[in-house]
């Protein structure tokens, strides 16, 4: 159906495809084959979806278009799927690479799953190249990657009771773009965003394999995205 699971259903589809073509056993038993039809399905579902969006969703939830959009980018990049990858970069550098200045200390509201800042960056990084990204990100985030920028500390909610509890599914996100956006950035922020993207998976790492399976599903994926090399 036109509009089932989206975005980040698709997205997750088309990661699945795409991972499906470069792995033996999957293509030795033709799923790379079926995956590839729903990934095209994806596409043509999300190409009729921009012909009649004038605006991206920029909330900090499964449904940020920068987040999903990057994810696939990188789906499309990996099928050779270049008509529907240059439409989306073509709408992102539309939508986002703007001079604006952003401020990651709006984060987090209680249902983010991804830094509506962060998902931004490093939607950027994939449309712009990578000298004018560099310009591009000091001044959209002037503080990431600094002592001061509170996107490399664990995100918790408090409940008001004196009680808190941690955002998984935010810090495997922030844990990801950190880590994507650290080779932008001078030398000592990069390695202090390096730092932040490894403690954030290795704190919530227990979180994850203790989640029950109606969390599980968006956090496992989100980990293994998070951790990779």
């Amino acid at each position: 159906r036109p509009d089932a699971g989206r975005p980040l259903g698709w997205a997750w589809t088309a990661m699945l495809a795409a991972e499906a073509r470069r792995n033996g056993t999957a293509v030795d038993n033709g799923w790379d084959g079926q995956l590839g039809e729903l990934a095209e399905a994806v596409s043509a579902n999300l190409l009729r979806t921009l012909a009649c969006t004038d605006a991206p969703v920029r909330l900090g939830t499964g449904r940020n278009t920068a987040f999903c959009a990057g994810l696939l980018l990188d789906a499309f990049d990996a099928l050779g799927q270049d008509g529907p990858a240059g439409v989306l970069r073509d709408r992102a550098r539309t939508w986002f690479c703007g001079p604006q200045r952003s401020s990651s200390a709006v984060d987090p509201c209680a249902n983010d799953i991804c830094s509506p800042a962060l998902s931004q960056a490093d939607l950027v990084r994939r449309v712009l190249p990578a000298g004018a990204f560099d310009r591009w990100l000091a001044g959209f985030l002037p503080r990431l990657g600094s002592p001061r920028d509170a996107t490399l500390g664990v995100p918790v909610r408090h409940d008001g009771a004196g009680g808190c509890r941690v955002l998984t599914a935010l810090a495997l996100t922030r844990a990801l773009h950190l880590r994507h956006l650290a080779p932008h950035l001078p030398r000592a922020r990069a390695e202090l965003a390096l730092r932040a993207s490894g403690r954030l998976v290795d704190e919530v790492a227990p979180l994850v394999d203790a989640a029950p399976v109606t969390s599980a599903h968006l956090l496992v994926p989100l980990a293994v995205l998070a951790a990779a090399d």
